[in-house]
């Protein structure tokens, strides 16, 4: 998928905002446009239009953008990747928008790196599949592999291979980048992050047995060889399943 296929809705025709983000992904060669920040004018657009990505504030005049979410899914209709925009940052509110479907929240204050990293990540979602579909697989995966679902690891696990498919970026540096951002989704630490996918990682090398594990991933064990460690186990599951995508498409 090139640039130029993705078709960008943005619901906001403001010059601070909509106008600033839609000239920059423009001087990006994507095609983007504006809309008033309005909930039917909004609405309407991406039922008329079918936009592939949508940024919108989170908040309308009366209602928000989580709601226009649920209602658009209720009408059957395309669902585009969305990108909501927030004067208040927290866990809890990125922790409700991706609930309900978006892709990222970004402060208000974002930068325009900011738009074009979030914006790189939906189409990275457009190209390998809707991101429920990764969820599945990656739900497979792990599950196979033998780590428990009551334990706080495997949901961390989870998101940390998820956010890993999505944005390459994140396994350039785990203990960075990648903690620090399974840690804000769940409203914990970093720490805590790392020690419970260590020990999901222990559970289910296992109970899956060193042969069954190491033939999922395509190669002879080593009966010298310790388990991998998370940053192994995680880049592990993320390259095989980016591989599997790839030849699906």
């Amino acid at each position: 998928m090139n640039k130029n296929s993705v078709k960008i809705l943005i619901g906001d025709d403001s010059i601070e905002t909509g106008i600033k983000i839609a000239s920059h992904l423009h001087s990006e060669e994507i095609f983007a446009y504006t809309r008033k920040n309005d909930y039917n004018v909004i609405f309407n657009a991406i039922v008329k239009d079918e936009p592939d990505i949508v940024i919108c504030n989170l908040v309308f005049n009366e209602t928000d953008s989580l709601i226009m979410i649920d209602d658009l899914k209720e009408m059957k209709k395309k669902i585009p990747v969305y990108i909501v925009i927030s004067d208040t940052i927290n866990p809890f509110i990125i922790r409700l928008a991706k609930e309900k479907g978006a892709l990222c929240c970004l402060p208000q204050d974002f930068s325009l790196s900011d738009i074009t990293e979030a914006v790189n990540k939906a189409r990275s979602v457009l190209k390998t599949g809707k991101e429920s579909d990764i969820e599945v697989m990656v739900t497979e995966v792990i599950h196979k592999l033998g780590v428990p679902a009551h334990i706080k690891g495997y949901h961390y696990l989870r998101s940390a291979i998820i956010n890993s498919l999505l944005d390459r970026s994140l396994m350039e540096c785990v203990t960075k980048l990648l903690y620090p951002t399974i840690a804000m989704q769940f409203d914990t630490t970093s720490s805590r992050v790392e020690r419970s996918i260590r020990h999901a990682i222990e559970i289910a090398w296992d109970r899956s047995g060193t042969s069954d594990f190491y033939s999922y991933f395509g190669y002879s064990p080593s009966a010298h060889r310790s388990k991998p460690t998370n940053s192994e186990f995680i880049a592990l599951i993320t390259d095989s399943l980016r591989l599997q995508l790839k030849n699906q498409k």
